[in-house]
């Protein structure tokens, strides 16, 4: 789990801060949360708190089907050698 803090200046830009961390050893992260700048992201308790109390899970829960890797066994298709599928 990764848990980000960013000061929103601009519309989606939640969003738009979630794809930057598909990179290095970040894109193996299988949860990304992201919180207001004001939370402090290294008291697990108040981010939980902040996070739980006030999410809508239709507009603020988002599954992206990112980087594969394949020592992933969580993943929902395997990756084979020979196709790469």
């Amino acid at each position: 789990m990764m848990i980000v803090s960013i000061r929103k200046s601009y519309p989606a830009m939640r969003e738009k801060s979630c794809t930057r961390f598909g990179a290095g050893q970040a894109m193996f992260t299988k949860v990304v949360v992201v919180v207001d700048h004001d939370v402090n992201v290294q008291n697990f308790r108040e981010v939980a708190w902040k996070t739980l109390c006030a999410i809508d899970p239709q507009r603020d829960v988002e599954f992206v089907m990112g980087p594969a890797d394949t020592l992933d066994h969580a993943r929902a298709f395997k990756i084979t050698l020979k196709d790469g599928n």
